[in-house]
C-alpha cells in the first residue's frame, strides 16, 4: 500500500493543463475534508494552443486566458499568487515569494518547461523566450517598441525565430500578421532557424514538405541544420562564426526543466525534469507528483506535448485522492498516437494522425473547435460536464 499522509492538504504548484482539470473536478465533487491550494505566479492561465491564433488575429487575447481567481472561487480552492522558491520535503512546506509558506500533505507540480537558450554575450538586441507564455504578448510588445526606437522607421523589422518544432513554425507564420495589424506600414523580414536538418522532425516528410511550402509562400527565410551556438548582442551566431543580424530574436528552443528544480531534493532526468513512476509520483518522494512537461515518466519516451497533460489529469486527480486515503494508485499509460495540428496563419491548418497528412480550412475549423472547447471547460458559467 502507498504511504498515507496524515493530513488532507493538497497543493498544486502551477496552473498547467492537468492542474486546471484537477481544479475543475475538485469543484464538481469536492472530497470531504480535502483542502486544495493552487500556487502560481499569474492570475490567468494562458492556453498555448491558441497563442498562434491570437498572433494571426483569429482570437482576441482574452479568449486564450482562463481566469484563475474565478476558477478557484468556483472550485472553493485557495489561490496563492506567487512563484515557488523552495520546497522543504521534510517539513512539507512550499516557500513562495515574499516569505509566504504553504503547508502540504501531498504536492503536485504542473509548471511546464522553459526554453534552453544558447549562451548570451553582450547586452544589445532584444531576445524574447516564448515562455512563460502568460507574459509573452507583453514582452513582445515591449520588444517591438524597443526595436522601433533603435532602427530607422522605413526599415523592415528583422525577426529571427530559433527552433525547428511546431511552436517555432507557428510563430514564424503568425507573428507578421500580429505586427502588421498594429502598423499597416510595418514591413517584416522573418527568418526561422532550426538546428536539426529537418523541419519538425517528428512529422513525416510529406507534412514537412507542406510546411516548407507554406513558409516559402509567406516569405519566411528558412535555415535548417544550423545550431545557434551563442547569442551576441541579440544576434544568433553559428558554429562557423557567422552571425545573422536581426532586430528581434524569439526563442522557441528545446525545453528544459525550471532552474528551481535544481535546488529540490527530487531526482531529475538529464534535461532537468522531475522523474516519476507510472503513477506520476516522484521516484524520490511518494508525496510529490509531477504532470505535463515538467515531469518525465521512467520508461516512457513521450514527447513534451500538452495532450499528455490533458490525458494525465484524471489519473493525477485519482492518485492525489488515493494517496490521502490509502487506496491503490493508477498508472498513466501514454498513448502512442495523437492528432498533431499546426496553425499555418492563413485560415488553414495542417494535421497529422497515424501516417495521414491533412490540410485545409476544415482542419483549421477542427483545431478551432478543439481549442475553444478546451478553454470553455474552465470558464465560469460554461457547461461543466
Amino acid at each position: 500500500m502507498p504511504e498515507r499522509p496524515s493530513g488532507r492538504r493538497v497543493v498544486l504548484i502551477g496552473a498547467g493543463h492537468a492542474h486546471l482539470e484537477v481544479l475543475r473536478r475538485y469543484g464538481m465533487q469536492p472530497p470531504a475534508g480535502l483542502q486544495l491550494t493552487c500556487v502560481t505566479p499569474h492570475a490567468v492561465s494562458t492556453y498555448s494552443g491558441m497563442l498562434p491564433g491570437v498572433l494571426a488575429g483569429q482570437y482576441a487575447p482574452r479568449q486564450m486566458e482562463i481566469d484563475l481567481h474565478r476558477l478557484c472561487a468556483l472550485a472553493d480552492a485557495q489561490l496563492q499568487l506567487g512563484s515557488f522558491r523552495d520546497v522543504d520535503i521534510q517539513e512539507r512546506v512550499v516557500r513562495c515569494d515574499g516569505g509566504v509558506c504553504v503547508p502540504f500533505d501531498v504536492l503536485s507540480f504542473n509548471v511546464g518547461s522553459t526554453p534552453r537558450l544558447p549562451a548570451q554575450h553582450g547586452r544589445g538586441g532584444v531576445v524574447i523566450p516564448v515562455k512563460p507564455m502568460a507574459t509573452f504578448l507583453e514582452r513582445l510588445s515591449e520588444g517591438l517598441t524597443r526595436c522601433g526606437r533603435d532602427r530607422q522607421h522605413a526599415d523592415p523589422i528583422r525577426i529571427s525565430v530559433i527552433g525547428g518544432g511546431v511552436g517555432a513554425v507557428e510563430i514564424a507564420l503568425c507573428l507578421p500578421l500580429w505586427i502588421q495589424s498594429r502598423s499597416e506600414s510595418a514591413a517584416v523580414e522573418m527568418s526561422l532557424i532550426g538546428g536539426h536538418p529537418r523541419l519538425v522532425p517528428e512529422l513525416p516528410s510529406r507534412s514537412e514538405g507542406r510546411l516548407k511550402e507554406r513558409l516559402h509562400s509567406a516569405g519566411v527565410r528558412l535555415s535548417l541544420g544550423r545550431p545557434v551556438v551563442r547569442i551576441v548582442d541579440g544576434n544568433p551566431e553559428f558554429a562557423d562564426g557567422s552571425i545573422q543580424e536581426c532586430d528581434l530574436l524569439i526563442a522557441v528552443t528545446t525545453a528544459v526543466g525550471l532552474p528551481e528544480f535544481g535546488d529540490l531534493a527530487l531526482e531529475q532526468d538529464e534535461r532537468g525534469f522531475l522523474l516519476t513512476n507510472r503513477a506520476l509520483q516522484s521516484i524520490a518522494c511518494p508525496c510529490v507528483f509531477a504532470a505535463g512537461d515538467c515531469g518525465t515518466q521512467c520508461g516512457a519516451d513521450s514527447p513534451k506535448a500538452g495532450v499528455y497533460a490533458v490525458r494525465q489529469a484524471p489519473v493525477l486527480w485519482h492518485n492525489l485522492q488515493s494517496l490521502l486515503s490509502g487506496r491503490r494508485l493508477r498508472p498513466f499509460v501514454p498513448q502512442r498516437n495523437f492528432l498533431k495540428l499546426v496553425n499555418t496563419g492563413d485560415g488553414r491548418a495542417l494535421g497529422h494522425y497515424r501516417g495521414w497528412t491533412l490540410s485545409g480550412r476544415w482542419v483549421w475549423r477542427l483545431k478551432d473547435q478543439i481549442d475553444r472547447r478546451f478553454v470553455a471547460r474552465f470558464r465560469v458559467g460554461a457547461d461543466r460536464r
